[in-house]
């Protein structure tokens, strides 16, 4: 239910994550995303949110580019341990 929730306010009143989702052309092929301009820091910056908030966007983003959820916060956990590691 608090699912529903958070989506239905994230169509309401879209977070900047969500404007850059929604922003990205809907012929982007799954295996240039992570290639794509701003989508390697937009993971990382959602693998340092939240789980709530982190799987909202990710499912928008795997629905708007047909990548698998489970992937992407995969994506989005190792690019923010990546980024912690860096000094």
């Amino acid at each position: 239910m608090f699912k529903s929730i958070l989506e239905q306010a994230l169509a309401a009143s879209p977070t900047p994550w969500a404007l850059q989702i929604q922003r990205l052309t809907p012929d982007l092929a799954p295996w240039d995303l992570e290639d794509h301009a701003g989508v390697r820091e937009l993971l990382c910056e959602l693998g340092h949110q939240g789980a709530l908030s982190r799987d909202a966007h990710l499912r928008l983003l795997s629905e708007r580019c047909g990548v698998a959820l489970i992937t992407l916060q995969e994506a989005a956990r190792e690019l923010a341990q990546g980024a912690d590691a860096d000094p």
